[in-house]
């Protein structure tokens, strides 16, 4: 049960850059903004023939013995024998200690060296400090947030004199970072900043991004979490505030600084809520929580059945109730694999390109294209929708529906307990959608045909009254109307009335045309609506936003106002009805020049097999005579695949 509990995406990360490793590059999947050192202890392990998932498990768990005995060897040095007996029995019994310990993640033995390079600081190893500080530091990028509390230490022990001790700190800190930075130099390509340093700003980037997926962190929420799920080491940190004699309050205090700095770092500084974060604090609410215990229990079994065996049972429960199964076969080989599953990277032999976000169809192109690609693995459970979001569950089912529609199934079923459908572009046999239903969730699915939608983005009104483009426009609707292509005409609001040429040009549009706006800064969006249905007789009923995002933006939309147009990637939970934007044809907005006429027909190929309705955007400003003729055979070829798809 133990490995085949709950299995992380970011475990089969970290195996597949070791499989990259030890490969030379040649199997595997390297990850740049990941810290390096653990899938370089984990390289030796993936040259045994046994599982990658056992074995690095088994890692897991031999580092977090030694993270225990860590945590005695600190206490001891700084308090006394039974402090560090208590300290390293409340860290043991720790409920995220016991669920990541055994896990190939970093955080339990990252969080124990932190606490390690502290105690080096107070006892003035300054050399030390920098360099176990150095080391996680390759395990976790964030930890290099301890320098600013050993500054701190610094100048308050040494005041005038701290150019000694922070010479040896930078000296011990450098020595393992500056390696790094230079594998950062040689493997990566572009000005030597962006070489060196861009993996660390990506990373940081990433957990800056706040999303849904992700509840929003706060210091409440994370209090809430170490009161409930870590209650004893909670109870010892309280006796210990009280118990604390004089000579041990300079310790205490430094630690509880140490702590207090990654608390505040995660609950602001990093958007997303997760609670292995906690982890950072635990090492050392447990040192502090040891010295309590041992001046108040005195051999109390009692206590020593709460502090032990409560988490133990309740963590013992989660592991039963989400007991992971895996009941596909991933016998994929050496051929290339694309898929948003960092669990299946545990599972993959070979090559693997892994794409994780909220786009299936940017997954689904990529491998399609990709002459090279031969497997695909989705897990369902990557396009998580919110409990309140009742559209995107809505767009999830049918697109899957089409999935199951037009492509040639493998397999279907769980993997570490998550439903995952397998595609294959020349497999030596397959399930039909129906046997692949029965072994997956949701639905219900059903055989889905697709349809395009274009998007003419977004119209200007000068300040003469023209529509930008008129003629260009004319010439593209009629075409869009002979191919029976649905499309919405964006306009950019504007106190500008339109002139009588544009006025009859609205009103004469065909029925397959909708009107979007777009709305303006300065600009009353909905007198805008008002105004421009009094002069042409025509509704505006989609919304568009700029850069195809809602997130942040007022959803108080115009009455007339049905539906909205978004971006692909684009999560924010909406009160109306979106239309994706999937395929976007300009390439170069200096030139305004189009991509290659062949790639953008392969692309909507792609996206008529993973989709049920693919949205192209053309933008008006486009409608030039050195691409009218792309485009309008753009439109000709989607209006031909329309019909093939659909008959």
């Amino acid at each position: 049960m133990y490995f085949t509990g709950k299995v992380f995406f970011d475990e089969g990360v970290y195996v597949a850059i070791a499989k990259y490793f030890a490969s030379g590059g040649t199997n595997g999947f390297f990850e740049y903004i990941r810290p390096l050192f653990l899938p370089f202890i984990l390289t030796p392990l993936q040259y045994l023939p046994i599982d990658p998932l056992i074995t690095g498990r088994i890692l897991g768990f031999l580092l977090t013995v030694v993270c225990i005995l860590l945590i005695y060897y600190i206490s001891r040095n700084h308090f006394d024998e039974d402090s560090a007996r208590w300290s390293s029995l409340l860290f043991a019994a720790s409920s995220s200690v016991i669920f990541f310990g055994g896990t190939i993640l970093t955080d339990v033995l990252v969080f124990t060296l932190v606490l390690l390079s502290a105690s080096f600081a107070l006892r003035d190893k300054w050399f030390f400090a920098g360099c176990i500080l150095g080391v996680s530091f390759l395990l976790k990028f964030p930890v290099l947030l301890l320098c600013l509390p050993i500054a701190l230490l610094i100048i308050v022990k040494h005041r005038y004199k701290f150019l000694i001790p922070s010479l040896y700190f930078g000296g011990g800190l450098i020595l393992f970072i500056l390696p790094y930075l230079i594998f950062n130099f040689f493997h990566y390509s572009g000005p030597i900043f962006e070489r060196i340093f861009s993996p660390l700003m990506d990373a940081s980037s990433i957990l800056q991004n706040d999303t849904w997926i992700y509840e929003k962190a706060s210091l409440w929420k994370y209090s809430l979490f170490l009161l409930i799920i870590e209650l004893p080491v909670m109870i010892s940190f309280i006796f210990s505030l009280r118990k604390i004699q004089q000579k041990e309050k300079q310790t205490m205090l430094f630690f509880m600084l140490c702590a207090t700095s990654f608390m505040f770092y995660f609950s602001w500084y990093v958007a997303r809520l997760d609670y292995r974060y906690m982890l950072s604090v635990i090492p050392f609410l447990a040192i502090i929580g040891g010295i309590g215990l041992s001046k108040r229990i005195k051999k109390d079994w009692k206590a020593i059945t709460l502090i032990v065996a409560a988490p133990l049972i309740m963590v013992c429960i989660f592991l039963v109730i989400g007991t992971a199964k895996t009941t596909v076969d991933i016998s994929t080989g050496d051929d290339l694999v694309f898929t948003n599953a960092g669990q299946a990277l545990l599972k993959i032999n070979g090559k693997a390109e892994l794409y994780p976000g909220p786009n299936l169809g940017h997954l689904y192109m990529q491998w399609y294209l990709n002459s090279s690609a031969e497997w695909l693995i989705i897990d369902l459970e990557g396009y998580p929708c919110h409990k309140n979001d009742n559209y995107c569950k809505e767009n999830l089912r049918i697109q899957i529906s089409r999935l199951l529609t037009a492509n040639r199934i493998f397999s279907c079923g769980k993997l570490y307990g998550e439903d995952v459908i397998i595609l294959a572009k020349h497999p030596k046999e397959t399930i039909t959608q129906e046997d692949c239903i029965k072994n997956i969730r949701g639905g219900p699915y059903l055989n889905i045909s697709t349809k395009p939608y274009v998007r003419l983005h977004a119209a200007v009104i000068t300040l003469e009254g023209q529509l930008q483009n008129i003629e260009g426009l004319r010439t593209v609707i009629t075409d869009l109307k002979e191919q029976q292509i649905s499309s919405v005409l964006v306009i950019v609001a504007s106190n500008t009335s339109l002139d009588d040429t544009g006025k009859k040009f609205i009103a004469e549009l065909p029925d397959n045309i909708e009107l979007g706006v777009l709305p303006k800064e300065g600009i009353n969006t909905s007198i805008f609506i008002k105004e421009f249905k009094n002069q042409t007789n025509k509704t505006i009923t989609v919304i568009a936003s700029t850069s195809d995002d809602w997130i942040g933006k007022s959803q108080e939309f115009p009455k007339t106002i049905e539906s909205c147009v978004r971006g692909a990637w684009d999560q924010t939970i909406m009160t109306i009805p979106c239309k994706k934007i999937d395929l976007y044809t300009i390439q170069d907005w200096n030139s305004i020049s189009l991509y290659n006429a062949s790639d953008l027909s392969a692309s909507f190929d792609a996206l008529s097999n993973i989709d049920y309705q693919v949205g192209i955007d053309i933008p008006v400003a486009a409608l030039n005579q050195n691409n009218m003729n792309d485009i309008i055979k753009l439109i000709k070829y989607i209006g031909k695949g329309k019909k093939n798809v659909q008959d």
